[in-house]
């Protein structure tokens, strides 16, 4: 052909490139093979076409185009068809619509899936500057037309291979799905498409010839091609259409993967432009938790957990619109008979698109509540279990207080599964145990954000997990220590003699500060006996006596509403404790902070301030005018304004 080209005879160059392309009627290359020989002989069509361009002034192109059609084999003829008939339109308009029509019915003769795939992929490529020279109507025309028939070749892929293994052959069909896209994504780009034309015209006549396929693997690509190739506002004023269509697919498509697709777009979208179309999306999500059309279970729950995350995304108020979708998803659930794992799956995310995205705040709604309740009873123990989990820790996560009984009930009654289990923890594997630990790891941070001013309404709250469910009736502050007290002394035992009896000291210590905080002497003074104990009994090391006795030092520092004799008592023992120290510089230190003990000052009581201030006050009408009087008086009257503010 380059000879051709520089002796510039025609003929002889239209002869060698039908003889190169004579190549691509072979059968024997596997789809990525075939693209590779596509894309050579593309780059000698691309310089065939410069060399026709650079003759049009010598060279009749109608003539020339005629004359193309003469070649022996078909392949050859159509390629050498299309790449003169660009170069034609090019430099003749008025044209442009005849050919568009002549190479869209030509390609027509070739029917073998592959060669023609490649073939209306050229077509459409080389074409594309053209389209905008001709009405809306024709491009459209022309682009659905072979669009519509590279579909039914694509399909077509699955009987004529030679490859009997289906997967093979479905493997080899996705590889070639690019091709398949290209009409579509030609139409999209061209600029006299706007949005009523998409909703009246085009969409209809797109979703028609995706419905005719009646081919999963079709199916599934061109919905997901129809959703990304056009713009947002498109869909958002098509909405309804593209749901319609939705209902008429073959029964295997997974309809739940476009719509939620499509959903996601439209999502953000709405954040991009919060005010536009605001009704239209509101209108989608009411239309879309009422249909229940003849899919699989799975797809359909995986349809309304999407619609649920989609109005989350798009709602400043989304409780109502979303309990409105859980109860119809709900309502359907309990009839599902198969419960296949697809469906458990869906199930559970179903439950968990409202529980993690709102946390406790899911539960102000009794429908929306009601139907996660439901749906956690309805799905198998371990995912009920790990859905609960979940939960847990998106409630942790938020560390939102949990200040009132009802809503604890509630949150408790839906981590029933971590908090009650029947499995006995000796049976479990490693990898189980871990699992446990964790799940119980969660509900003790959990117990955290179950926080109330007031004390008894706290206990309610802290008590409405209990398996009696007998509430908080009778509970006081003394009971609730007493229980810890029991507690802490269980594990100071269990502890004995490892190097967690530190935090057996700490645990007590703890308490004993809590008790002191509610002014229960003999509690608190017990609670710090029993750290004496522990520390007598279990630290034998100098290295934990020296951190317990600092514990101690710290903790009967700051004790307020102990009694004297207790509090005697107390630092007493602990300075002989400090005194038979081994270490004699850590002896030392701790004897000298432990004098500190013995130095406790009383109160300031009102009385104590009243005379104060009367005190000040005489000696004030004693001095003798001057500056250091309007000092002293100056600072009185800033001591008074400070002490109004403070309560005795």
């Amino acid at each position: 052909m380059d000879a051709g080209t520089t002796e510039a005879d025609i003929a002889v160059v239209l002869k060698h490139a039908a003889d190169f392309l004579r190549e691509l009627r072979t059968s024997l290359l596997s789809p990525k093979n075939y693209y590779e020989l596509y894309m050579l002989v593309v780059d000698e069509l691309r310089e065939l076409s410069g060399y026709v361009d650079t003759l049009r002034s010598s060279v009749n192109l109608r003539t020339l185009y005629e004359q193309v059609q003469q070649s022996g084999n078909i392949v050859p003829r159509l390629y050498l068809l299309v790449t003169v008939g660009t170069v034609f339109m090019r430099h003749d308009a008025s044209v442009t619509k005849d050919i568009l029509n002549d190479l869209v019915e030509m390609v027509k003769g070739v029917q073998y899936a592959q060669r023609g795939l490649f073939l209306r992929h050229y077509l459409v490529v080389s074409v594309k500057e053209h389209l905008g020279g001709v009405d809306i109507a024709d491009a459209v025309s022309f682009l659905l037309q072979n669009w519509d028939e590279t579909i039914q070749l694509w399909i077509r892929m699955q009987h004529q291979s030679n490859i009997k293994d289906k997967k093979q052959r479905e493997k080899e069909r996705q590889e070639l799905k690019t091709l398949v896209g290209t009409s579509l994504v030609r139409l999209s780009q061209h600029d006299d498409v706007t949005t009523s034309l998409y909703t009246t015209t085009l969409l209809p006549k797109i979703l028609a010839i995706v419905v005719k396929a009646r081919d999963k693997i079709a199916q599934e690509y061109l919905t997901d091609c129809l959703i990304q190739v056009f713009p947002d506002e498109f869909h958002l004023d098509s909405i309804q259409l593209f749901l319609d269509a939705m209902a008429n697919l073959h029964p295997q498509v997974d309809i739940s993967e476009p719509v939620v697709a499509l959903l996601t777009r439209l999502a953000k979208y709405h954040h991009a432009t919060p005010n536009h179309g605001r009704d239209l999306l509101i209108k989608c999500s009411h239309s879309l938790y009422c249909r229940e059309t003849e899919v699989s279970s799975a797809s359909l729950l995986r349809l309304y957990a999407g619609v649920l995350e989609f109005v989350l995304a798009c709602f400043h108020n989304p409780l109502p619109s979303m309990s409105r979708a859980a109860v119809s998803a709900t309502a359907f659930l309990v009839r599902v008979k198969m419960r296949s794992d697809a469906v458990v799956e869906a199930g559970e995310r179903l439950a968990l698109v409202p529980l993690e995205a709102l946390g406790v705040a899911a539960l102000e709604d009794p429908a929306l509540e009601a139907s996660v309740v439901t749906t956690l009873q309805w799905l198998p123990v371990p995912n009920r279990k790990r859905a609960a989990y979940r939960f847990c820790t998106s409630v942790i996560k938020r560390r939102v207080s949990i200040t009132e009984p009802a809503t604890a009930e509630k949150v408790f009654t839906l981590l029933l599964p971590l908090i009650r289990d029947e499995v006995n923890p000796a049976d479990l594997s490693a990898p189980s145990r871990a699992t446990v630990e964790r799940e119980q790891h969660a509900l003790a941070k959990l117990t955290h954000l179950l926080v109330h001013p007031t004390p008894s309404t706290q206990f309610e709250v802290a008590d409405v997990n209990s398996s009696d469910g007998s509430g908080a009736s009778g509970v006081s502050t003394r009971a609730i220590l007493q229980f810890v007290h029991e507690m802490a002394t269980a594990l100071a035992s269990k502890v004995e003699g490892t190097v967690e009896s530190t935090l057996s000291v700490n645990l007590f210590v703890q308490c004993a500060l809590a008790a002191d905080q509610c002014r229960l002497d003999a509690i608190a003074y017990e609670f710090f006996t029993q750290a004496f104990v522990v520390y007598e009994d279990q630290l034998s090391q100098s290295s934990q006596q020296v951190a317990a006795l600092e514990l101690l030092l710290g903790a009967l520092s700051q004790v307020r509403d102990i009694r004297q004799a207790n509090y005697d008592t107390l630092a007493t023992k602990l300075t002989q404790y400090v005194a038979k120290l081994v270490k004699k510089k850590e002896q030392s230190g701790m004897v000298a902070t432990c004098a500190h003990l013995f130095w406790r000052k009383a109160e300031v009581t009102k009385q104590y301030v009243v005379g104060l201030i009367a005190l000040v006050k005489e000696h004030l009408e004693t001095m003798e005018p001057g500056q250091a009087r309007a000092d002293v008086e100056t600072h009185y009257r800033n001591t008074l304004k400070y002490i109004e503010g403070v309560e005795f």
